[in-house]
C-alpha cells in the first residue's frame, strides 16, 4: 500500500494536513479562550464564596447565627414559658381563694378571709390583663 502513494500523494496531504492543524488550531484558540474566561469566573466565584461561607462557619462558632435564626423564637418561647408559669400560679391562687370561700362560708365573721379573697381575686385579675396585653402586643400565636 506504500509503494503505490508517490511524493505528489504525501504532498497533497501534507496540504490537508496542514489545513487540519489549522482548523484545530483556531477551535483550540477558541477553546481555550473560552474555558480561561469560565476558569477566571469560576476562581472569582469561588473566592466569594468560599468568604461567604468562612463567615457562615464563623457566626455559627460564635453563636451569632443561633441569635438570628433562633433569636426571636426563643424570645417568644420564654414569653410563653413565663405565661404558663403566671397561669400555673393564678390556678393555685384560684384553689386558695376556693379554699377560703369554702373558710368564709363556715364562718361569715372572719373578714381577714375576706379581705384575703378580695386581695388575690384583684391580684389575679391584674396578671390576667397583663397576659392578655402581652399577648395582644407579640401577637403570640398559642400553638
Amino acid at each position: 500500500m506504500l509503494e503505490d502513494i508517490n511524493t505528489s500523494d504525501l504532498m497533497e496531504k501534507l496540504s490537508e494536513f496542514e489545513t487540519e492543524l489549522q482548523n484545530q488550531s483556531g477551535l483550540i484558540m477558541s477553546l481555550a479562550e473560552k474555558i480561561g474566561e469560565s476558569k477566571s469566573n469560576y476562581d472569582s466565584q469561588f473566592k466569594i464564596l468560599k468568604e461567604a461561607f468562612e463567615e457562615l462557619v464563623a457566626m455559627c462558632l460564635n453563636g451569632e447565627l443561633s441569635r438570628e435564626v433562633l433569636g426571636d423564637f426563643e424570645e417568644r418561647k420564654q414569653e410563653v414559658s413565663t405565661m404558663h408559669n403566671q397561669m400555673n400560679q393564678l390556678k393555685r391562687s384560684v384553689e386558695i381563694i376556693e379554699t377560703d370561700i369554702t373558710n368564709l362560708k363556715e364562718d361569715t365573721a372572719d373578714l381577714h378571709i375576706y379581705e384575703s379573697i378580695k386581695t388575690r381575686l384583684n391580684k389575679n385579675y391584674e396578671c390576667l390583663r397583663r397576659v392578655q396585653k402581652n399577648l395582644m402586643a407579640k401577637n403570640l400565636k398559642l400553638a
